[in-house]
């Protein structure tokens, strides 16, 4: 046996940012939030609508938000003070349009849903092992619901919704629609949109995190998998965050060797976004290109010039829940994300929730990290980023899509490497055995779990 195996040496590495060896560790609390998002079942509490996802960060949103300001998930970040400064805002736009019965139970809801998403992400999703345990959870919640997915879509019959419906109130069904000769799926969400949004989100994830060190074979069966899955809610939305994914990968490959091609990508697409917003160009052809449907995708366009007029009557705080002016016979529905929270909220709301997205994945493009296993799930995770980023441009996450969306944001915040101060602890004597050969073996080298919220 090594002196260095007596010191324990082995273990503190194993605990660091770049721990080679990788165990299959998730806490409870996260293992519980993805679960919930998939279970339909709602209490309503007055005017409320209490889902699984919602009270469970209802319970945790106080300790998690006191272990961030303690310093359990490291020092303070731009994004928790965007996020922060969101949730204000909104609550005062909302106090300021429709009172302050209305903001307590809407700026309640979206705290919750907003701050306890996001510091859920942030406080228990700290190393390597645990980020890899998360995919891990979503990959395995996919494999179970792809045969009630393929039901439904070769059927119409959502057999989840109707075995939940028969014990409690649950999400109701959306209106069926045939698409290329199939039924859109929606399984347990509010909407197929939703179905393909939460699924395909994990189509890079799979790749570069759980395919860490697998045949290229392997890395892209999975990934097809899950992209397949996804492509069964035949959501236009769905197809652009998934095929950016892909487009991002083969990037990545093409331009390995260039040392800044990441902040080089965001350069183009903030161009991109500059260009879009004075033109809408870009906009009509992706989605013109794409979409599953030529009407919804020339609907689209017209929602984007009449939303940007409307907060341009309204840029402070927004029009709050009220209606927006809109041509007679369109559809009162928004499917752009970014766009309805700043109608809704006001510009320093949507540049404030733009800041609070973009800053962490911005932030680690950038970073040195050496640790190739790091490296490989930073890709994944900034590339999943930027895609959500590009596709909640055409369309509109609620509920448990958003509180996705937003807790992945957070999970990715330990590859900054900025964990939390560590703790002066007295030393401990390593264990040492003897095997069955006589040679002595030291039981290190191997991190414990990390506990649960």
């Amino acid at each position: 046996m090594s002196v260095e195996a007596l010191k324990g040496g082995p273990r503190r590495r194993a605990t660091r940012l770049g721990a080679a060896a990788v165990p299959r560790v998730l806490p409870l609390s996260v293992g519980l939030f993805l679960l919930s998002l998939f279970i339909a079942f709602q209490i309503s509490l007055g005017p409320l609508k209490l889902s699984a996802s919602r009270g469970l960060l209802l319970v945790l949103l106080v300790p998690l938000t006191l272990r961030v300001l303690r310093g359990g998930a490291g020092r303070l970040l731009v994004s928790d003070a965007a996020m922060v400064a969101f949730c204000v805002w909104v609550f005062l736009g909302m106090t300021l349009r429709h009172g302050l019965a209305e903001a307590i139970e809407f700026g309640g809801i979206n705290v919750i849903e907003t701050l306890g998403a996001y510091f859920l992400g942030r406080c228990m999703i700290r190393d390597a092992a645990s980020f890899a345990a998360m995919v891990r959870v979503m990959f395995g919640i996919m494999l179970f619901l792809t045969p009630f997915a393929l039901l439904e879509t070769v059927t119409g019959y959502n057999l989840l919704l109707h075995l939940t419906n028969a014990i409690l109130p649950s999400q109701p069904e959306v209106p069926p629609l045939r698409r290329l000769g199939l039924e859109r799926v929606q399984a347990t969400l509010d909407h197929p949109i939703h179905f393909g949004i939460c699924i395909g989100a994990f189509v890079a994830l799979t790749y570069r995190v759980l395919g860490f060190g697998q045949p290229a074979l392997l890395r892209c069966a999975r990934a097809g998998l899950v992209g397949g899955v996804a492509f069964l809610s035949l959501s236009s939305g769905a197809l652009i965050a998934m095929v950016l994914q892909v487009a991002l990968l083969v990037w990545s490959a093409l331009t390995r060797r260039l040392r800044e091609r990441w902040l080089l990508l965001a350069l183009v697409a903030g161009g991109l976004v500059v260009f879009e917003l004075s033109t809408g160009y870009f906009l009509d052809l992706v989605i013109g290109t794409i979409a599953f449907n030529p009407d919804t995708a020339f609907n689209r366009v017209r929602i984007f010039g009449f939303t940007l007029a409307n907060i341009r009557a309204a840029p402070l705080f927004g029009i709050g829940l009220g209606d927006w002016v809109n041509l007679p016979g369109m559809s009162d529905s928004i499917d752009m994300f970014w766009m309805l929270v700043a109608l809704r909220h006001g510009l320093p709301a949507g540049l404030l929730m733009l800041i609070g997205f973009l800053w962490l994945p911005l932030t680690l493009a950038t970073r040195k990290i050496t640790d190739p296993r790091v490296r490989a799930y930073r890709e994944g995770y900034v590339v999943t980023l930027a895609a959500l980023f590009l596709a909640l441009w055409t369309v509109h996450v609620w509920r448990e899509a958003y509180v996705l969306v937003i807790f992945l944001l957070g999970s990715g915040s330990w590859m900054l490497g900025n964990g939390p101060a560590p703790q002066n602890e007295p030393k401990r004597r390593v264990p040492v055995t003897f095997s069955r050969s006589g040679r002595l073996s030291a039981l290190s080298g191997v991190p414990s779990p990390s506990r649960s919220a």
